[in-house]
């Protein structure tokens, strides 16, 4: 009960430490880097634990996918570039206790955009007014929900205080991108998923106790060879 009481409040909040070369990131990195063509299926093929149809013939599917927006938020934590995961509670059905981005369902008044910022605030409290989109990542159609999922890149400029919904949310996660650029970060395990005792062999990250993996992982993924493209650039 104290723990359920103190979320109310304000985040449970677990930083990972790892020091590598992309300490030299910054903010113009990031944003050249989501200026570059998406690269998509390139990117999400190298975590992808299964084959997915593309968001095109999911949408020509009867009934029709939700549709959903994310939010990779970026921040600076001591002088050191993160980004935010949330732990979802276990009573959420098909993603239950997996690590996602902030996010949500579309509304029917709603662009993505507005979704995915309406949907931070309410999981992690931080207002629209406090993020700067710099750019969008590419849609996928996650199967097991039946969703598609836009993401989008936000820039906090100051060190967030979350004030997350426990209905929502577990805890928050704060990843630096040392940790996830690092040469050994990105593994391949085998995970027992469904109740049916189905193993499948999934690329992604450890995160603590976690792993992330699936449309989240395919989402990091995307943005981190955009960013380690825009690394090589800036190097030659």
């Amino acid at each position: 009960m104290v723990r359920t009481k103190a979320l109310i409040t304000k985040a449970v909040t677990t930083t990972l430490n790892k020091k590598t070369v992309s300490s030299r990131i910054t903010i113009e990195n990031i944003r050249l880097a989501l200026q570059q063509p998406l690269p998509g299926q390139r990117a999400h093929d190298e975590v992808m634990s299964y084959h997915r149809p593309t968001v095109a013939e999911a949408r020509a599917k009867q009934p029709s996918p939700k549709e959903s927006a994310v939010t990779l938020l970026l921040f600076e934590r001591a002088e050191n570039w993160h980004t935010l995961l949330i732990e979802r509670p276990g009573n959420q059905g098909t993603h239950s206790g997996q690590l996602a981005f902030p996010g949500g369902r579309i509304e029917p008044d709603e662009t993505p955009l507005m979704a995915a910022l309406r949907e931070t605030e309410e999981e992690v409290g931080i207002g629209s007014q406090h993020i700067e989109i710099l750019g969008e990542l590419s849609e996928l159609y996650i199967p097991p929900s039946h969703f598609v999922v836009k993401p989008y890149v936000g820039y906090v400029s100051h060190p967030p205080n979350w004030i997350i919904n426990p209905s929502e949310v577990v805890q928050t996660l704060e990843i630096p991108l040392n940790y996830l650029t690092a040469a050994d970060a990105l593994q391949v395990r085998t995970l027992d998923i469904g109740s049916h005792g189905t193993r499948i062999k999934a690329g992604g990250y450890p995160i603590h106790e976690h792993f992330l993996w699936g449309a989240s992982a395919m989402i990091m993924q995307e943005f981190l060879w955009l960013l380690n493209t825009d690394e090589s650039r800036a190097r030659k």
